[in-house]
């Protein structure tokens, strides 16, 4: 279960709980706003010193909001999937070091796995990186399977139409997201003209 919701409750709400992990997906790297300097540097690697600050964004998450009520089952839920989405799924590695994983590790390990497959095949974002395509990329998830990866959220990789999602996401749906974001800035631009 995740977001203290046993298996029958998820079974019988999938939209619900579809929702949940769509709100942590978009806000499990808010932290990164507080280092904008350093993520909007992307014409290069970032340097040592860089990514061992980068790697404290997941405490960003409880600088932004330091107190969620405990019955908010949501908010909750978000701010454990940004704690420990770069915790490795056997816990022997990752960051932040001392963190351990609650009871909504699945979604953990299913946006440790799109965080992998977003930096990894990101030819915009990181023009320095060629960009890896998804079936390069398996043969690493196999290989890191219930160490860094859990084996579960691997084994769906290789579903046809999740493959093919997947694939579409990281060639066109980029470039349109992309296309999207800056056509969008330049409308916003203009009106402050």
């Amino acid at each position: 279960g995740v977001c203290n919701y046993d298996t029958t409750y998820i079974k019988n709400h999938k939209k619900e709980v579809r929702a949940i992990l769509d709100d942590c997906a978009m806000f499990h790297d808010i932290g990164k706003f507080a280092m904008f300097e350093i993520v909007e540097n992307s014409m290069r690697r970032l340097t040592d010193e860089e990514f061992d600050i980068i790697k404290k964004h997941p405490d960003g998450f409880n600088d932004m909001y330091t107190e969620i009520p405990v019955d908010n089952v949501r908010g909750c839920c978000i701010k454990d999937v940004a704690l420990t989405h770069h915790l490795w799924h056997d816990g022997s590695n990752g960051y932040p070091k001392g963190m351990k994983h609650t009871n909504n590790r699945p979604f953990s390990d299913i946006l440790a796995i799109a965080d992998s497959i977003d930096a990894a095949t990101d030819f915009i974002g990181r023009p320095y990186n060629k960009g890896k395509n998804l079936d390069t990329l398996l043969p690493e998830f196999i290989k890191d399977s219930n160490t860094r990866y859990s084996e579960d959220v691997v084994k769906a990789l290789n579903n046809p139409s999740v493959k093919e999602r997947i694939s579409y996401l990281i060639s066109e749906g980029r470039k349109d997201i992309n296309y999207q974001v800056y056509v969008y800035n330049k409308v916003k631009e203009n009106e402050y003209k």
